[in-house]
């Protein structure tokens, strides 16, 4: 029997199984010890559902039995050591889905689900519904509630100082929004929308929110891309394809390496480049996501028979011209009109993206940057600067290095360089 097996009636409330069999082994023997120590439980029926939390160097992930063969894979093919597995039964979960201290919400509406054929629903559309009302009925109605870290009122001043240009943003709503919440209060973030030039930031500001925030990573949909509603909505029942939006699958079974919450960061990109009168617009569903009062009994089209709470959702939007956004939906958000940094605020914005890039990348990067590279970035975006310091430091590492230098910095025109001209 492979290391790190456990026989069901010794599973205790939680169990670590250590697996330092698996630590220098292939990536499909690691697979095979992990599938025999989750089926000898599912096959000894003590439990039919499983949480499984796993470490890999450092970096916790989160899976459940349903589906933890892809995320394994993935944690395995990324980094190459799997330190241990937390496995927990069902029933517990059930009971209590959030950790021990940690408040929970009610997200889906389980007793309120219809049980019809529905219209438009042939015998596979109604299989495929009552599979997932099965594995919602599992997993339970309720998801955590997440938390501001520790130290959060630090993060955000680091978070101000980052990005001066968003401090309107940051005092106005995610202050008061994370100060209401540490108190033990209950509160609702106001949408966000961000205005401004392509390149200045805004993408980049609402991911490092989401670090401020305590959820994970954001749910990230470019709606420059959309055709209809279905990412953000699901597609109706009447297509044979139908599918759940990415909202219902956020909440519902989280990301690959997060367990879900009730209250994440979703990310709504350039949503101004969208047709609102197109016969599917990808818009429709946001004007009753982004209501208070309609988002608590939101249903995602292909999932009709469950009724969602997402008011507790966080929702930043992102756009370059405001005026192409129909003003019922301008009417349901906060705007912000996000200016160009200045220079001095752009040096203070490239060190960060350096420091970010640093700590993403690895291997033991210096955590500050000389300043005569942050000169480079002067004049420039801090999307055009991300793109540079990413060829920078990837010079460096390619010579054997770990501190860039002025010589490592990229020569690409600007976009506002490459003005062109007609000729014959």
């Amino acid at each position: 029997m492979e290391k790190g097996y456990v026989e069901p009636p010794e599973l205790p409330e939680w169990v670590t199984v250590n697996s330092n069999a698996c630590v220098s082994r292939e990536e499909n023997e690691a697979l095979l010890a992990y599938r025999y120590a989750l089926a000898g439980l599912l096959i000894g029926k003590k439990f039919d559902w499983l949480e499984v939390r796993f470490s890999i160097d450092g970096d916790v992930g989160f899976s459940h039995s349903d589906d933890f063969d892809g995320v394994l894979v993935a944690a395995i093919q990324a980094i190459g050591r799997l330190t241990h597995w937390v496995l927990r039964p069902s029933k517990k979960h059930l009971q209590d889905p959030a950790p021990e201290g940690r408040p929970s919400y009610k997200v889906f509406d389980l007793e309120r689900r219809h049980t019809g054929t529905g219209t438009g629903r042939d015998d596979e559309t109604s299989r495929r519904i009552r599979g997932a009302m099965d594995r919602l009925s599992k997993s339970g109605a309720h998801r955590e509630m997440a938390l501001p870290p520790a130290g959060w009122r630090q993060k955000a001043d680091a978070l101000r100082k980052d990005f001066p240009n968003f401090a309107q943003v940051i005092d106005t709503v995610i202050s008061p929004h994370l100060g209401i919440i540490h108190a033990g209060g209950r509160h609702r973030m106001s949408p966000v929308l961000l205005v401004g030039d392509p390149g200045i930031g805004k993408t980049f500001f609402a991911h490092a929110v989401a670090k401020v925030m305590g959820g994970g990573a954001p749910l990230f949909i470019d709606f420059s891309a959309e055709t209809n509603g279905s990412a953000l909505g699901g597609s109706s029942t009447f297509w044979a394809n139908s599918s759940p939006g990415k909202l219902f699958d956020f909440l519902a079974w989280g990301s690959g390496h997060e367990r879900p919450i009730a209250n994440p960061l979703v990310l709504l990109d350039e949503i101004d480049k969208t047709n609102p009168a197109a016969a599917y617009s990808p818009l429709a569903a946001l004007y009753g996501i982004l209501e208070s009062d309609t988002a608590s009994r939101f249903q995602d089209q292909s999932v009709p028979d469950v009724v969602m709470d997402v008011s507790r959702v966080r929702f930043f939007l992102t756009a370059n011209d405001a005026t192409k956004i129909p003003e019922p939906l301008l009417s349901r958000l906060t705007v912000f009109h996000i200016p160009a940094p200045d220079q001095e605020q752009l040096r203070g914005v490239a060190r960060s993206i350096y420091a970010s890039l640093a700590k993403e990348i690895g291997l033991g990067l210096p955590k500050t940057v000389p300043e005569e590279v942050i000169d480079l970035a002067e004049g420039l975006s801090p999307r055009e600067a991300r793109v540079r310091m990413e060829c920078a430091i990837a010079t460096a590492v390619a010579d054997g290095r770990k501190r860039i230098r002025v010589s490592d910095w990229p020569e690409i025109p600007t976009a506002a360089s490459q003005k062109r001209r007609i000729g014959f």
